[in-house]
């Protein structure tokens, strides 16, 4: 083989693999745009417990898009979300006298409505958290917070903080659960209510 001819079947060979991994680049690049759009600031929480390790992010959230993105989340049954409802609105009350004994009942109660809804067992807080993040990722962070303050010792702000947040994910569970059980009669709002009230604030919130 001539010399003029291996330089030329090296240059092809090069060219080859760079159009390759050029490829490849673009792929994942494309991909992390996507799950960076999906997520939201929870792919930003991801990537920050990576150290900045995008493909160690990417790799995370897409593992979770694989398992949870076909979960059909449920309706709920008739009824269910007057109850549930009720519930919560007892929960706020109590948040002024014992604010800690609120956040524990209502992490409760909101890892029980998701369960309701068909995301993984109340118990199974972990899993339970990622199937919601990925059908609500801009909710799901109430999630997380909601139990990591049912966990700690926090001050009543942040224990407010936590219960606004966890709404904001029991409103999207229940409007969700509402319209999907009978979607004829579900009246959209502006992004962020449930009815013509919107989502209630936590009793004793400063205005």
């Amino acid at each position: 083989m001539s010399t003029v001819l291996t330089v030329v079947l090296i240059a092809v060979v090069a060219v080859a693999v760079a159009g390759v991994l050029y490829g490849v680049r673009s792929r994942r690049g494309a991909r992390s745009r996507e799950l960076r759009q999906h997520f939201g600031p929870e792919y930003e929480r991801v990537l920050e417990r990576h150290g900045g390790d995008t493909e160690a992010a990417d790799r995370e959230l897409g593992d979770r898009m694989d398992e949870y993105g076909t979960l059909n989340p449920t309706p709920l049954a008739f009824g269910a979300d007057d109850a549930y409802l009720s519930r919560w609105t007892t929960v706020q009350e109590r948040f002024v006298a014992s604010p800690q004994q609120a956040v524990n009942e209502a992490d409760a109660l909101l890892a029980q409505l998701a369960a309701d809804r068909g995301f993984p067992a109340a118990g199974q807080h972990d899993r339970q958290f990622e199937a919601l993040s990925v059908h609500y990722p801009l909710q799901a962070d109430g999630r997380r917070l909601l139990h990591a303050a049912a966990l700690g010792q926090l001050g009543t702000e942040q224990l407010r903080e936590a219960m606004v947040r966890g709404r904001a994910l029991f409103d999207a569970l229940l409007d969700d659960g509402r319209r999907e059980r009978n979607p004829a009669r579900h009246r959209t709002g502006p992004v962020g209510e449930t009815g013509p009230a919107g989502p209630a604030r936590v009793t004793g919130e400063k205005e």
